[in-house]
């Protein structure tokens, strides 16, 4: 009996991993306030409907090449940024994805965006994916943020590449500034098959983990602690109702 309970406490432990919870998507401001300012970024395993998905990852690496408007020498209202690197990088059980859009926010908010290159298409407080809202979003052929296009960087590729040599987006302000930041960086991913027998699957990548333990271990989420802490309880109880009927039998 008390086998069967702590085997009940045991997978309630197994179905509260983080891996099942919600995505949240970590701050990760990144500061421009010069020319030349860039930030390299690195989507590790990503999420295929809300489920970590080994080897759906991607990179990017965008720098601030022009400043315009403002007063012309130290604060600025239009802020365009190359981007150096995009690239889908999915491999090992991941066998086919398409990154179709990404995204961040930024801080002071912007009054205007837009695109040039294979992501040229903007949108502004977006739903990306997986219930993610982002204050800008750029993506490639048609559609949505959130899916409904059919272009984007395939499995292996990235920009800039011979078809698109050149790629950026501007951000406008309307007031001039020193400095921004951009956070909370999203991409997308759709047609996502796997090894696992997923096929069209869709999903996000992320800058981070979230929360860590001081072993590097994910921190639960705090449903994920009352779960754990209900079924041990059950172990408890259960434990110390058998403890007088074993005593019985010994004597």
């Amino acid at each position: 009996m008390i086998m069967n309970i702590f085997a009940f406490a045991l997978a309630l432990a197994l179905v509260a991993t983080p891996a099942f919870a919600a995505v949240s998507v970590p701050t990760t401001p990144a500061q421009f306030a010069a020319l030349n300012d860039s930030v390299s970024l690195n989507f590790g395993d990503g999420y295929l409907s809300g489920v970590q998905q080994p080897g759906l990852e991607a990179a990017a690496t965008f720098r601030l090449s022009s400043l315009s408007g403002g007063d012309g020498t130290s604060n600025w209202t239009s802020w365009t940024f190359t981007i150096d690197n995009l690239a889908n990088n999915s491999s090992g059980s991941v066998t086919a994805s398409r990154l179709s859009s990404f995204g961040f926010d930024v801080n002071p908010n912007v009054s205007g965006a837009s695109a040039t290159g294979m992501f040229d298409l903007s949108t502004r407080n977006s739903n990306i994916s997986n219930g993610i809202s982002v204050e800008v979003c750029f993506r490639d052929s048609g559609g949505q943020c959130n899916g409904g296009g059919s272009g984007g960087l395939e499995l292996g590729q990235s920009i800039p590449n011979g078809a698109f040599p050149n790629n950026t987006f501007t951000l406008l302000f309307s007031q001039a500034q020193s400095s921004i930041n951009l956070d909370r960086f999203v991409v997308r991913y759709q047609s996502i098959n796997t090894l696992g027998g997923v096929m069209g699957g869709s999903g996000v990548g992320i800058v981070g983990e979230g929360p860590i333990d001081p072993f590097g271990n994910p921190v639960p989420e705090p449903a994920s602690w009352v779960m754990l802490i209900a079924g041990f309880g059950l172990v408890g109880a259960v434990a110390r109702r058998q403890k007088p009927a074993l005593a019985r039998v010994t004597a």
